[in-house]
């Protein structure tokens, strides 16, 4: 089973498209894709907890490229105008102890406000990989968050929620999710690098503190 198919049957548990009890407008996520470097278009994303493509002693924010689409409900009747309000991402995981679908985990989940953004065919881009999760999972404390005790988490799901309005002020409602898989280095330090011979835990650790 590839990595794009593989959480297919959780999805319906966690995140079918949806569209809003209020405008008459359908209101949707056609795509959630990785945003850029290695992961840019792919249906997932796979995120190096340290190290990136110009530095093996640093870490990013891997980012999701998140596509909507906005259409009238029938042939007959106005097309409107649709603006996003806030983005929400909410975090699950995989348990390594039974390998169960876990959460939300609430000290994750990320809320982004005041886009008042026109929906288009662009892709809105935002992260989705941020260093809190990094370290959460990975058992390591970091602004004030616990990290994971139970293990190492190496996969996660995150769930998209687009908040949005017509044009005539009627609320309208999006969900998509995205597999998410955590590895260790990328690429992997070498001598004189100050990460070198740290472990993954210590790695983190020392990039967040």
């Amino acid at each position: 089973m590839n990595k794009a198919t593989g959480f297919f049957l959780v999805l319906a548990a966690l995140a079918a498209a949806g569209c809003s009890d209020k405008s008459n407008m359908r209101f949707t996520i056609e795509s959630l894709t990785g945003a850029e470097g290695k992961n840019g278009g792919k249906p997932y994303i796979e995120a190096d907890l340290v190290g990136n493509e110009s530095d093996a002693c640093a870490t990013i924010q891997d980012a999701v490229a998140i596509t909507l689409k906005l259409d009238r409900p029938g042939s007959i009747g106005p097309t409107l105008e649709g603006y996003v309000k806030n983005i929400v991402i909410d975090y699950y995981y995989y348990d390594p102890n039974n390998g169960q679908l876990k959460g939300p985990v609430p000290l994750l989940s990320a809320r982004q406000f005041n886009f008042n953004q026109a929906i288009t065919s662009a892709p809105i881009t935002v992260p989705i990989v941020s260093y809190l999760v990094k370290s959460w999972s990975q058992g390591v404390p970091c602004s004030g968050v616990t990290g994971y005790p139970g293990g190492i988490i190496d996969r996660m799901v995150a769930k998209v929620t687009v908040n949005a309005e017509d044009s005539t002020g009627k609320s309208l409602s999006a969900q998509g999710s995205i597999m998410l898989y955590l590895y260790d280095y990328g690429p992997a330090p070498t001598s004189g690098m100050p990460c070198y011979g740290y472990d993954t835990h210590t790695a983190v650790t020392f990039l967040c503190n």
